[in-house]
């Protein structure tokens, strides 16, 4: 898993140096970041798609087709409010933090963009639970989404190991192929602490879902928050 990462990480990394998909965007670097994950979302997302193809809620029963999307619901409000509520506190006490109006738009746009990379990512990690075999433990949704569950240091090794070789796929995009993604080192320290938070509470929504989807839709918000409010806008 983690070698196709790897791959998967220099290959959106060779795509960037002759095209950065969302280049329009306008946001310094962040169009960049957000390009990385589109790339490398579409490719994992890829590589599963019989998974992908079984979790379509088409392919659920009816009571669990409407438990999913009441999942996926909940999990975007609960998304936005911990962004907003995060933003209004950084904002209020370290920096200006709250996005404008030119910001918002690409916040929205954001959101879609990352939830391929986040929804491979959740079905790599697996189910949060205790038990390291046998089925797992979905809460009041287990459909499709559910996947093999992981004990909690194992899964966070194993997520912080994802994210590092992505980052060192933008390293190597950057001094190697000059992609000129400068701050995707400066920021590192930031990245890294919207990561951990981002993956706690998306590890909070599965829990009480089982829903990967859902997981992803909460993830896509609290990076897309980031990237549009910290990223200078061009």
């Amino acid at each position: 898993m983690l070698v196709e990462w790897a791959v998967t990480g220099m290959f959106a990394a060779a795509v960037l140096k002759f095209w950065v998909p969302l280049g329009a965007l306008g946001i310094y670097n962040g169009d960049y970041l957000a390009s990385f994950l589109l790339v490398a979302g579409i490719v994992l997302a890829a590589m599963r798609r019989q998974r992908a193809w079984q979790a379509l809620p088409i392919r659920v029963v009816e009571g669990r087709r409407r438990r999913h999307w009441r999942a996926v619901g909940t999990a975007a409000v609960l998304g936005l409010g911990t962004a907003m509520a995060f933003g209004g506190w950084v904002n209020w006490e370290l920096t200006d933090a709250w996005p404008i109006a030119a910001r918002w738009w690409r916040f929205a746009a954001l959101v879609f963009v990352f939830v391929p990379y986040l929804w491979a990512e959740e079905k790599a990690l697996g189910t949060p639970e205790e038990k390291e075999k046998g089925p797992a433990k979905a809460g009041p949704y287990t459909g499709p989404d559910a996947g093999r569950a992981r004990t909690g240091w194992r899964r966070w090794g194993i997520f912080l190991a994802m994210r590092g070789i992505l980052w060192l796929a933008m390293m190597f995009g950057l001094f190697v192929l000059d992609s000129g993604a400068v701050l995707m080192l400066l920021f590192v320290l930031y990245m890294t602490t919207i990561s951990v938070v981002q993956r706690m509470g998306s590890d909070a929504v599965r829990k009480r879902t089982g829903s990967a989807l859902a997981a992803a839709v909460f993830g896509a918000i609290v990076a897309a928050w980031f990237v549009a409010s910290v990223f200078p806008i061009t």
